[in-house]
């Protein structure tokens, strides 16, 4: 049985997640289900301090978004929304951008 410890290397990271396999399916308040936990918040721990996820810019990403639809420039809101004009770079602010990119997704109530 995998002993509790800090994650510390690649091997430890890795035993750690082949312990989290063979309990996922642990039924909650048994004592694998509070070890499998433990292992989630030490893996977590892990990964943002040495695989952190890095949010893209915008820009980048509204760029991939297009190309990845085999989209250009001329392709996004002014054709989406005829009566506005003028590039989607100038918009006045990234709000009205992604609500415009994206209008089934209100980004304002993120937590």
């Amino acid at each position: 049985m995998y002993s509790l410890q800090p994650i510390r290397s690649q091997e430890d990271y890795k035993a750690s997640l082949k312990e989290i396999e063979r309990l996922f399916e642990a039924p909650q308040g048994t004592p694998e289900f509070d070890r499998l936990e433990i292992l989630v918040t030490l893996v977590e721990a892990y990964e943002n301090k040495h695989e952190p996820i890095v949010m893209p810019d915008l820009i980048e990403a509204i760029l991939y978004y297009l190309e990845s639809r085999g989209l250009t420039q001329q392709h996004s809101v002014r054709e989406r929304q005829p009566e506005m004009s003028g590039d989607f770079m100038k918009m006045e602010n990234n709000q009205e951008l992604e609500d415009e990119l994206r209008p089934e997704y209100n980004y304002s109530k993120v937590n």
